[in-house]
């Protein structure tokens, strides 16, 4: 082969994985079970345990993406009350590390729950979102927590709770 690998062996001299770097992909493959454990595509994107991503959830080729029936766990160590958690940010900059500041309406993030239709995985179940309340400021960030669920015969999510900057919970309706 013309582009660089790396062998691991077992103690008895057998290919245990594969280290391989082709076509502007970085891939670790486990040689024993015939399977990609870990690939970084020529998109910069990090697909565990598949050989290249998928769209998921609405279409989107996530830049992380896990695949197999381990789930991610999240697990923290400290003399503490604080558990692990997950941390989602967004900002109106252009370039990582800069600042500007976001608007009123704009998403947070979202969690996005989509399953399997026979065809493929970009159908929503349900979603949770967070987006901006009001008009942001230096250590000034209202917020809002939007959750929908997919009616019967539908493949897209509709608004069903609302809970407001103020704390108000709105069900079936966003006011």
């Amino acid at each position: 082969s013309s582009h660089p690998r790396i062998f691991f062996t077992d103690s008895n001299g057998n290919p245990d994985y594969l280290i391989d770097v082709n076509g502007g992909h970085f891939l670790i493959h486990d040689v024993t079970n015939a399977a990609d454990r870990l690939k970084i595509d020529s998109s910069g994107r990090v697909i565990l345990g598949h050989s290249s991503s998928l769209s998921i959830g609405g279409g989107t080729n996530g830049t992380l993406q896990s695949h197999g029936t381990i789930p991610f766990a999240g697990v923290r160590y400290a003399n503490s009350e604080g558990g692990p958690f997950l941390n989602l940010a967004k900002s109106r900059a252009t370039s990582s590390g800069s600042n500007t500041v976001v608007q009123a309406n704009d998403e947070l993030g979202t969690i996005i729950f989509a399953g399997d239709d026979g065809t493929d995985l970009i159908s929503k179940g349900a979603q949770i979102s967070a987006a901006v309340d009001g008009t942001p400021g230096s250590n000034d960030m209202p917020g809002r927590l939007v959750f929908s669920t997919t009616a019967d015969g539908s493949a897209s999510p509709s608004e069903r709770m609302r809970i407001d900057s103020s704390g108000k919970v709105g069900i079936g309706t966003s006011s």
